[in-house]
């Protein structure tokens, strides 16, 4: 993105000795905290999707979200996740519905929707306001010259020209796919009441035109609708993404965190 960093696949092998996991937190935060001043990284925000049945990763990102305390400083949104098999080519979809580029248009409502429903960080992070075909034409040119491949589309679903959904078509080289969350289409459902099943499926069915292979990885939002619309999803991601501009209190954050595990270790060892 413009001005974001996605960061992947934090793990670590359990080491209750070592503490594996807040050790690398530390330096992928030493990093940031050093390099986010530089006007040349274009990092403004540094976004992370994780699992919240992950102890370790919902007590880090989710804990720092919630010390925060405030959506505009590290937000948190959840998605569900599922794997869409197309059963046949759509022919399209029949009146009074619509599937079409989103235009500046839609991207202000939905800028308004979110704002009301989340009041978080997701629409700037990821370049979802207006603008951003501009922004994804740069983007995609710079991968290019590096040798690689990514691109992106914004779709507008509607009925009787009143927005339902957002569909944004990702698109990226395998080997910067990372868990199919940088290569999969995100459903941003803005009218939960009106938008039918049916008709999201045949959307997805419509934009696997995209794809090359038989199964498209589907991010839900917000994972409420797939619930409240018995949607069989694999899991459930939490996006968090963090503004810069507060790094100082999330790395108070962090310290707190670690030195509270470190007393405990302490602890524990003076007991035995």
């Amino acid at each position: 993105y413009q001005n974001t960093w996605l960061m992947h696949h934090h793990a670590a092998v359990k080491s209750s000795r070592h503490k594996a996991g807040l050790i690398v937190m530390e330096h992928i935060l030493q990093y940031i905290n050093e390099f986010h001043n530089i006007s040349s990284s274009r990092m403004n925000y540094i976004a992370s999707y994780f699992r919240p049945n992950n102890r370790f990763a919902n007590r880090v990102f989710g804990g720092a979200a919630k010390a925060l305390n405030d959506q505009r400083k590290c937000s948190l949104d959840d998605f569900a996740y599922l794997r869409y098999q197309p059963a046949r080519a759509s022919e399209g979809l029949t009146a009074p519905w619509t599937l079409e580029p989103a235009v500046p248009d839609d991207l202000h409502i939905m800028q308004d929707w979110y704002d009301e429903i989340s009041g978080g960080l997701l629409i700037d992070a990821l370049d979802l306001g207006p603008g951003s075909d501009k922004m994804d034409e740069e983007i995609s040119r710079e991968y290019e010259n590096a040798g690689f491949h990514r691109d992106r589309h914004l779709h507008a679903l509607k009925k009787d020209d009143e927005l339902m959904a957002v569909l944004v078509v990702n698109n990226a080289d395998l080997g910067l796919n990372m868990s199919d969350l940088t290569n999969c289409i995100q459903v941003l459902v803005l009218d939960q009441k009106q938008l039918r099943t049916d008709i999201l499926f045949q959307s997805l069915s419509l934009l696997s035109k995209y794809y090359v292979r038989n199964d498209i990885p589907v991010l839900i939002y917000p994972s409420s609708f797939a619930d409240d619309n018995s949607i069989r999803f694999d899991k459930t991601y939490e996006l968090t993404i963090l503004n810069l501009e507060f790094m100082s209190p999330y790395l108070q954050f962090m310290q707190n965190l670690t030195m509270h595990r470190a007393k405990n270790s302490i602890r524990t060892n003076i007991n035995s």
